[in-house]
């Protein structure tokens, strides 16, 4: 705040104004079961349902393409000469299954969205009761060197991010994984070398997923923090009026205030051309995988037509007219097989590129869990809680300081009293009187 010929303006405390350098982040994390020490027997449960049911909703992803592609292969029948009625019949059938299958995951979602809510804002306000009981039983050095108007902000923050990491994230995390898991093994399963085929394009498509989520995560993050600075400026300036009045540093607040308003802007612009070329990788990559899909698949497929042509009563047949009355027998690759690996593949590849970001906010919900554990494991000095200690029966009023030396613990290197000596007699009015900052 201060030009370069001033001094920064200070607090009663000594604390500046402005925003100083920040200390490098600590990156040192908990482990997973202090993540999760304040969860109860029945939290555990609902972890362990949340995460059968996310898993049967990312498996069911997939699976889909596999009624999909029985709709197909059913419609594509009538070509082989197959009653009309047998066809309709076969549809309604894939129809109601589409229905039943929908409404199974339905469910499957909100339980296990439900659970992991639940869980985790159970977990989430035992670490905010923890984390305040920590704050208030430390003595007045530690304020000293942490700002309290920041704290309830960091309190809000801490634990919000252990609630997003042991919850909707680690939910998302294991919806996804298992898409990835079931739709590459079923596009294996199903065909295997058109599978290899379509790997070679996959990891575009995770790529491409991955990097939506990062640009998402990082803009919005890079947004919030720069207008979390913009209001930290205007309360800071609001509080500490007087002081930024009596240095004419209004202007100066004002450019600061502006400035972290456009990082926000600059922010924004960012994130949305980084998201539009997320988007374009991922359609991109998806189209890309489909050309290559049918391509391969067309090729094989005309070329196992050719291998089985047959002449029957003056006509040419081959596999793709297989049925009970010609006695042909089916193609070894059909279209609704092709359809299953080829979307099955691009699904699980999205799938698996999508779990990142539950890693990253399982990881930030520890480093979250670290910064409260040291400072409940902290213990005060001066614990204003202790019922330990002396209790006078009698007080006099004298008040009697002996060769006392004293710094903040923010200017450690700046002695405040040297040898202070004071003698105040019971019954004595006595006024302090000196310099801002100057140990009164």
């Amino acid at each position: 705040m201060a030009t370069p010929s001033e001094k920064p303006a200070t607090t009663e405390s000594g604390r500046e104004l402005h925003e100083g350098s920040e200390a490098p982040e600590d990156k040192s994390m908990s482990t997973v079961g202090e993540l999760f020490q304040y969860a109860s027997a029945l939290d555990i449960v609902l972890i362990i349902i949340g995460i059968f049911t996310s898993g049967a909703v990312g498996a069911g992803q997939p699976a889909v393409m596999i009624l999909f592609s029985d709709m197909m292969g059913a419609v594509g029948s009538t070509l082989s000469g197959n009653p009309a009625d047998a066809v309709v019949d076969s549809v309604n059938e894939i129809c109601i299954q589409f229905c039943v299958l929908g409404g199974i995951l339905f469910v499957c979602a909100w339980v296990a969205e439900a659970c992991f809510k639940t869980a985790g804002m159970h977990q989430s306000s035992k670490w905010r009761k923890a984390y305040v009981s920590a704050i208030i039983h430390q003595d007045v050095a530690w304020y000293d060197t942490h700002n309290p108007s920041e704290l309830s902000s960091r309190v809000a923050e801490s634990t919000q991010t252990i609630e997003e990491g042991i919850s909707a994230k680690l939910s998302m995390g294991g919806r996804f994984l298992f898409q990835g898991l079931v739709g590459v093994g079923m596009a294996f399963y199903y065909k295997w070398d058109m599978a290899l085929v379509l790997l070679g394009i996959s990891p575009l498509a995770a790529a491409g997923a991955w990097y939506m989520s990062k640009a998402t995560v990082e803009g919005a993050t890079k947004i919030t923090e720069a207008y979390a600075k913009a209001g930290g400026t205007a309360s800071e300036t609001l509080s500490e009026m007087r002081t930024v009045t009596s240095f004419g540093m209004q202007d100066v607040q004002a450019q600061k205030y502006a400035a972290n308003l456009e990082a926000a802007r600059k922010a924004g612009v960012t994130k949305s051309l980084k998201v539009g070329f997320a988007n374009g990788l991922l359609f991109a990559s998806g189209n890309l995988m489909m050309a290559l899909g049918l391509g391969y698949g067309c090729a094989i497929i005309a070329g196992e037509l050719e291998d089985t042509e047959v002449w029957i009563n003056g006509e040419k047949l081959n596999c793709g007219w297989a049925n009970d009355l010609n006695g042909i027998e089916k193609c070894s690759f059909n279209g609704a097989d092709l359809l299953i690996a080829m979307f099955g593949l691009q699904i699980g590849a999205q799938g698996l590129g999508m779990v990142e970001p539950s890693v990253s906010a399982f990881m930030k919900a520890r480093r979250a869990a670290y910064q409260i554990m040291k400072l409940t494991k902290r213990v005060p000095p001066i614990n204003s809680f202790s019922e330990e200690g002396e209790k006078p029966a009698t007080v006099q009023g004298h008040v009697k300081l002996e060769n006392v030396h004293f710094t903040y613990p923010s200017r450690p290197d700046q002695v405040v009293c040297n040898g202070y000596n004071l003698d105040i007699p019971p019954g004595t009015t006595v006024a302090l009187v000196g310099a801002s900052g100057s140990g009164k």
